[in-house]
């Protein structure tokens, strides 16, 4: 293979994300109910992707392999990192709440 490289895993975690919200976008909407799994898989791999960007940063921050280590700090972050997503469904739920009402209501593409 001259000129070629093999995609690295990082490409190949984009592909798979934008791959599974483009079938998704573009199905028809009877088959959303089949491809919503595959969407959330998407979604699921986005995660993936962003924890292991900011884990090996705040390991070599708050727990370097020499010196002060500052534990309580990291895992403070991280409980206020995992807080802020229901909190934020909780402030918003009005507005999520009537974009599925329009969605219902406009019926079929």
């Amino acid at each position: 293979m001259t000129g070629t490289q093999s995609p690295t895993a990082f490409q190949k975690a984009i592909g798979e994300i934008t791959g599974t919200v483009r079938a998704f976008v573009h199905s028809p909407r009877a088959m959303w109910g089949v491809n919503v799994p595959y969407f959330l898989e998407g979604i699921a791999y986005f995660g993936v992707l962003m924890t292991g960007l900011y884990a090996g940063w705040f390991l070599q921050h708050y727990c370097p392999a020499e010196g002060a280590k500052h534990t309580e700090q990291m895992w403070l972050i991280y409980a206020c990192i995992a807080m802020v997503s229901p909190v934020a469904l909780l402030l918003t739920r009005r507005w999520l709440r009537q974009g599925a009402a329009k969605t219902e209501s406009v019926g079929g593409r």
